[in-house]
């Protein structure tokens, strides 16, 4: 069975307004009351934590992404991702018994300003980089080196533990779509009525994913599923 499970934190929140509180550790019921019925899982998140919100850890705020007025301190958008990702990958460990694969995060392409503010992508070729020396963008290059680190901790468990190695997989995607800016529907696409005319962050298909899941397929493959 092939199904997709939307959790934009991959942990508990719930919404109040514009604002999310985000419980940095406990995973999201949304997918862990799931686990059981799959063998693999392909799991991600990253661009919802630039969302304002204020965060929790043992039901307890310990801090928000900007300032609310609360009494606490401000935190970083990336350290708390970065407890999020530890979360998840723990309890992936220790309680689901089949293949997680820890997919890295795609980069957009907005020229001339941002999602909400009238950014455009009207590239159509990829970028040519064959000795890929061309620099991520720095917020994109500080997501992944989170997720990065949080797999490089999480294999660490494993060897620690004696567990199978091929429990935990790393499908990083991240700099190959960035050498896409062409990937991506713009304005040619079904748009809701509050989002903006262009999308330059989401992938148009047949398209940039199907290289992914060709990588995926390699990763799996290795593993002897």
């Amino acid at each position: 069975m092939l199904a997709y499970r939307r959790s934009v934190f991959l942990v508990n929140f719930t919404q109040d307004g514009n604002t999310y509180n985000i419980h940095l550790d406990i995973p999201d019921v949304m997918w862990t009351n799931l686990l059981d019925s799959y063998n693999i899982a392909i799991i991600s998140t990253g661009y919802w934590y630039f969302r304002s919100s204020v965060y929790y850890l043992n039901n307890t705020t310990v801090g928000t992404s900007s300032s609310f007025g609360l009494n606490t301190s401000v935190y970083a958008i990336y350290p708390a991702m970065q407890i999020a990702w530890d979360t998840v990958l723990r309890y992936m460990l220790k309680e689901f018994k089949g293949i997680t694969v820890m997919r890295t995060i795609t980069v957009p392409h907005f020229e001339s300003s941002s999602w909400y503010n009238g950014g455009n992508c009207n590239k159509t070729q990829p970028f040519f980089d064959p000795l890929m020396k061309e620099p991520l963008p720095w917020a994109n290059e500080r997501m992944t080196r989170v997720q990065t680190q949080a797999f490089k901790k999480a294999m660490d468990y494993i060897n620690e533990n004696s567990m199978d190695p091929k429990k935990l997989l790393l499908l990083n995607i991240t700099y190959s779509s960035f050498l896409r800016p062409d990937g991506h529907p713009g304005a040619y696409r079904i748009q809701k009525p509050d989002e903006p005319r262009n999308d330059c962050l989401h992938w148009c298909l047949p398209g940039v994913i199907d290289m992914w899941n060709e990588i995926l397929l390699e990763l799996l493959l290795g593993t002897s599923v």
